[in-house]
């Protein structure tokens, strides 16, 4: 009797040993769960976050572009590019782009060969693509987004059609 009974007791470091796990187990899995719950509400945090970040960048080039929309159209309803040179057009377009955020104005033909520009520079591929979509398209378009290596000023591409009485493309 006296053996069996030996074998159910524990020594107290046992016993010890168990009450401590008993405590610890329980709070660590808690502070695990927490951990994670945690790590989860924040995780949604940052994707709303960035959402809203998202949608922000987006609002504001919106708004770039209705603003490039609005000065294309003046410059082209204006006389400014159907009754003067070369020259007056081109010093338009210099004093255009030192007083707004454009990195180049250009005025060209449908076939992509520059009438007028605010920098003498040949034309860019992306220039000559961005304008033939605008021909295909018979639309304004936005092209890439670019670091010219003249400028050094990011820039985004963006292009409209100038129609004449018939509705023909005469200028990009």
């Amino acid at each position: 009797l006296r053996q069996r009974f030996k074998l159910l007791t524990w020594s107290v470091r046992h016993t010890v040993l168990v009450i401590v796990l008993l405590a610890l187990v329980p709070t660590c899995a808690i502070t695990v769960y927490s951990g994670y719950t945690r790590s989860e509400h924040l995780a949604r945090d940052a994707e709303n976050h960035m959402i809203h970040l998202a949608e922000s960048i987006a609002s504001q080039e919106e708004l770039v572009v209705n603003s490039s929309i609005d000065v294309m159209n003046t410059i082209v309803k204006s006389a400014a590019c159907k009754y003067r040179s070369k020259e007056e057009i081109t010093q338009l377009f210099q004093a255009l782009i030192s007083d707004s955020g454009f990195v180049d104005v250009i005025l060209a033909t449908p076939s992509g060969e520059i009438i007028a520009s605010a920098h003498d520079k040949p034309m860019r591929a992306q220039e000559k693509k961005l304008i033939s979509t605008v021909v295909q398209q018979n639309k304004f378009s936005i092209g890439d987004f670019l670091v010219p290596k003249e400028q050094g000023t990011a820039g985004l591409y963006s292009a409209m059609p100038v129609h004449d009485e018939q509705g023909q493309i005469t200028m990009i």
